[in-house]
């Protein structure tokens, strides 16, 4: 036998194994004539996209596309339009979101006086069994709106015979008249919190009224769960999905987790309503994490559905903000001798991190000033040289202040920077028209501090891996909005100037934040992030090519359709058919 010629038959056999036309299954969708950005960089651009069942079965050109066709293929002509793959908010609170605009009294203001006249109108016109619940103040609309400028004797004045509680913009600090004090049973006998401060009386230690960080969120807590106000969280969660859906967004972390955010969520996915992926990352402190971490470990083991629902995460706040001075900065405020401090000790946090990372656990931290964040990235370095759980994927979140020297360390410690473009409008937090959230902060920090906040191109530049998201309810929850932003570091509604130019971003590394990124923080980007086949088919459809159009169009994209495993959600898209899917459908 003459083994040369064996050879080569079986180097052709192999060879026309590899190119012979494969038989193609049939596709229940397929996506054509359209400009499809796929975020795979070994085939960044592509024709065609065809869908069996809830995964990606082909990425490519029209003309391979039809073999994919049959009687029963959905084919949509995209007209040339924009596909993406389904974008990540990587810090959300959706509950919370849905609940303040749609649940709560917004009595925004720009001053100490209008605030008051507005709670009065409240006090008549919303008869809620003795309550008023109000949101919608924020420091950087007037100096009036910092913890000790209001107290229960300006909401007494208004409403004494009801429980009065407002809520900052950020719901980091509270407001409460002597009835809601009362109620929650906040004294002088109530001890500080080892997380934020009660505003008290200096010579009697009386409660002033002002909450910030944990006694206002566990107020805010308790009004959504058992006050006149609450609403079942099931509820609020299906009602933010599909207002996340219809911008394009089908996955999130949110970042303000519990064990009722928990539950709520795998209700909905055992009633089949659950439309996105989520992350969910539960709230730990100082006193309480030996404890807490454990139990949130087990609610994983016992509530996380497999490419679907994951509790892996740990909310740690480590600092607070600047104009409370309770960020932790590495050199003193302006206006006061002191750096602030962490809500952590050193040797804590370390503990904290290294008992996350024993049980499986990802730390997800809160980090304002360049102190936090110095603190944290030296706590997960502890732990990665103790801890045998190896390839943990650490996140700080919103890093507004970042010495340069700890901007390499994102990348060396393999640390996740996840960022909020938003941020950069100059009225981010809602501000009046003029407003500029640098400006604010030079009083606290000083001018050149205060235009180093927000160093997104310097992490970027430094390597760090960027992810982003809307910290919705406190700020914008519109991606293409804050995309532009992260462009432009300009206000998407109202005219302004670029507050920090040189701070800005690219169309492509912004959607790379939002996608591929996100599946990244989210241990997902093995099935999503990108378009390629044998990945689930969450895929949306743009009115615009981002790429394409001037920058100042950006903010006004919208999304013309939603595919969230392979199933059309929302479809504004005129030549689509909706397949089957969920429970509640989308016009069509």
């Amino acid at each position: 036998m003459n083994y040369k010629w064996m050879f080569v038959f079986g180097l052709l056999l192999s060879q026309y194994a590899a190119t012979a036309p494969i038989p193609a299954q049939k596709a229940d969708i397929v996506f054509k004539n359209g400009l499809i950005y796929t975020v795979n960089p070994q085939q960044p651009w592509a024709q065609a996209v065809a869908i069996s069942s809830q995964n990606i079965v082909y990425v490519g050109d029209d003309k391979t596309v039809t073999s994919f066709i049959g009687p029963k293929t959905n084919v949509i002509d995209m007209q040339q339009k924009l596909m993406l793959p389904g974008l990540h908010d990587n810090h959300i609170h959706p509950a919370l979101g849905v609940f303040f605009e749609n649940h709560l009294v917004n009595i925004k203001a720009t001053s100490k006086q209008d605030m008051l006249n507005k709670l009065a109108l409240a006090a008549k016109q919303h008869q809620n069994k003795g309550w008023i619940v109000a949101y919608g103040l924020d420091s950087t609309d007037s100096p009036d709106f910092i913890s000790e400028k209001i107290n229960k004797h300006d909401l007494d004045s208004i409403a004494p015979d009801k429980i009065v509680v407002i809520l900052s913009r950020d719901a980091h600090t509270a407001w409460l008249n002597s009835r809601a004090l009362d109620y929650f049973h906040i004294t002088k006998d109530t001890p500080d919190p080892e997380t934020g401060k009660i505003v008290r009386e200096m010579k009697t230690g009386e409660p002033l009224g002002g909450l910030v960080d944990k006694p206002s969120i566990n107020v805010l807590k308790q009004v959504l769960e058992s006050s006149p106000y609450a609403i079942k969280m099931p509820d609020l969660l299906k009602e933010a999905i599909v207002r996340l859906n219809k911008l394009g967004i089908t996955s999130f972390v949110d970042a303000l987790g519990y064990d009722d955010i928990i539950k709520g969520y795998h209700d909905l996915e055992t009633q089949h309503q659950l439309t996105a992926r989520v992350g969910i990352a539960s709230v730990v402190t100082a006193p309480d994490f030996e404890q807490t971490i454990p139990h949130f470990a087990q609610m994983r083991e016992q509530y996380t559905v497999t490419d679907k629902l994951y509790p892996r995460w740990i909310k740690v706040i480590v600092d607070g903000n600047p104009d409370d001075h309770l960020s932790y900065l590495l050199k003193p405020y302006n206006d006061v001798n002191q750096v602030g401090h962490s809500y952590w000790r050193p040797k804590t946090h370390n503990a904290m991190v290294a008992l996350a990372s024993r049980l499986g656990m990802t730390t997800y931290s809160h980090v304002i000033g360049d102190g936090a964040v110095h603190e944290a990235l030296d706590a997960i370095e502890a732990s990665q040289q103790t801890s045998n759980k190896q390839g943990l994927r650490h996140v700080l979140t919103h890093d507004f202040m970042v010495s340069p020297s700890d901007l390499p360390r994102f990348n060396k410690l393999h640390v996740i920077a996840d960022i909020q473009e938003g941020w950069l409008a100059p009225a981010y937090s809602g501000g009046a028209p003029g407003s500029n959230a640098t400006k604010y902060l030079i009083p606290f920090l000083g001018k050149e501090r205060a235009y180093r906040t927000l160093p997104f191109r310097a992490l970027f530049d430094a390597n760090a891996t960027l992810t982003g998201g809307s910290d919705w309810y406190y700020t914008n929850l519109n991606p293409w909005e804050n995309i532009y932003t992260g462009l432009t570091s300009k206000d998407p509604h109202i005219p302004s100037e670029a507050m920090l130019p040189t701070h800005t971003l690219t169309v492509p590394t912004l959607i790379k934040m939002h996608t591929i990124n996100g599946a990244f923080l989210m241990y997902q980007e093995k099935i999503t992030g990108s378009i390629e086949v044998g990945k689930r088919a969450d895929l949306i459809i743009l009115n615009q090519n981002i790429f394409k159009i001037p920058v100042e169009d950006i903010r006004k994209t919208s999304v013309l359709l939603t595919l969230f495993d392979g199933k059309i959600l929302y479809n504004n898209y005129r030549t689509a058919r909706v397949s089957k899917g969920y429970d509640s459908e989308p016009r069509a």
